[in-house]
């Protein structure tokens, strides 16, 4: 092992041989031969995403990868899978300027933090190889004090985005800071945000000024486009695969929606979503927030397919009709059958409240109109019988 590391008490109880690396294992984690590096596979979206984490002590040991065991198994695992989008982390990949610490670039720096050994530069180390392999598209690091992005190019001609996070200078050493990173095919974006689950869990008695849950502005968040059926062409599908190219169409045909848009194609979108799983659909919204993807469906549905209006149902209307109500609304039924399937489903409005409602839903509501109509019809019948037999 490297003389730079002092890893006993670290692999004691993080490393592949304890309880928590176990875990690990038994959970799709893999190792590298000191026990200090990883990588994990993790289907996310419309794919099956590589994650690799290289230790710091791996990189900056040794002036050569050739003779390092942790820099050959970094590179074998890129090699071993070409197929799937591959986010690499490290502790010291970039470097910020000292006066804009949202501007970053490539740490090439000599040496680490004065020590022997490292004559290349942790992030130019790193770099050197990941350029090689078109399947890596990300990077992300800390240890300089700051926060940005930057794009880099691989040799493949395709970008790969840089970004680098570290809060500990800040106040209360980060205040819990942690940046999260969005995936929106949908849209085509990479998105990132900063966020403090910490001050968020803070009461409001014990928040100061600086208490935020969220950090905003150059540096701290991201948008970014990214085409990703044409970046990960011919790349591994997730197991959700299918699942997610539907909600894909979905938000992107409900971003699409305008006053023009052929009422089939809104009942399409609706059907849609209605036949999503609950922990999916629950993610477009409520129908009844007109802000949420939901809610603006659910509006398109209401202008193309207007609830019809409600009958009379004022004391004594039913007198009024008589026995021809009683055929009528027989006559109805039958009609909304052939409409539909035969059992009223094929026109009937539920409304975006019953998004997920069936016919079988609106079934005992049919059945208790018909039963009021024809109990109507036999009071009538039962009136004129006793008008007769006086």
């Amino acid at each position: 092992m490297p003389s730079l590391r002092k890893a006993d008490n670290y692999l004691k109880h993080f490393g592949p041989d304890s309880d928590f690396g176990k875990y690990q294992k038994e959970h799709g984690f893999a190792y590298s031969p000191d026990g200090l590096s990883s990588y994990h596979l993790v289907d996310n979206g419309s794919y099956k995403y590589l994650v690799m984490n290289i230790d710091m002590g791996a990189v900056v040991s040794n002036s050569s990868s050739a003779s390092n065991d942790d820099m050959r198994w970094f590179e074998q695992v890129l090699k071993d899978h070409p197929n799937n989008p591959t986010v690499v982390v490290s502790h010291d990949i970039f470097k910020c300027s000292d006066s804009r610490p949202n501007e970053i670039s490539l740490d090439d720096d000599s040496g680490y933090n004065g020590e022997a050994g490292d004559d290349e530069g942790a992030g130019s180390k790193i770099w050197n190889i990941v350029k090689r392999y078109n399947q890596v598209f990300m990077m992300y690091s800390g240890h300089n004090h700051g926060s940005g992005q930057m794009t880099l190019t691989n040799d493949a001609g395709n970008p790969v985005l840089g970004l680098l996070s570290d809060y500990q200078f800040a106040y209360n050493g980060g205040n819990a800071f942690f940046q999260y990173v969005g995936m929106d095919e949908a849209n085509n974006k990479i998105t990132m945000r900063t966020y403090s689950p910490y001050s968020a869990s803070l009461p409001a008695a014990e928040r100061s000024f600086f208490d935020v849950n969220s950090l905003t502005g150059v540096g701290n968040t991201y948008d970014g486009s990214f085409d990703f059926a044409k970046r990960f062409a011919g790349y591994e599908h997730s197991s959700g695969y299918d699942t997610q190219q539907s909600v894909i169409s979905l938000v992107r045909g409900i971003g699409a929606l305008n006053g023009q848009t052929p009422a089939s194609e809104v009942r399409q979108l609706y059907t849609a979503l209605a036949a999503l799983p609950d922990n999916v659909k629950a993610q477009f919204g409520d129908p009844s927030d007109s802000g949420s993807l939901a809610g603006r469906l659910a509006a398109a549905y209401n202008a193309a397919f207007p609830k019809p209006e409600q009958p009379d149902t004022k004391p004594g209307a039913g007198n009024q009709t008589g026995s021809q109500g009683g055929h009528q609304g027989g006559q109805s039924g039958s009609q909304q059958g052939q409409k539909g399937d035969g059992h009223g489903k094929g026109q009937t409005n539920a409304g975006p409240e019953a998004m997920a409602s069936t016919g079988a839903d609106v079934a005992p509501i049919v059945v208790i109109a018909m039963m009021t109509i024809l109990l109507a019809g036999v009071l009538v019948l039962v009136k004129r019988k006793h008008h007769l037999s006086h």
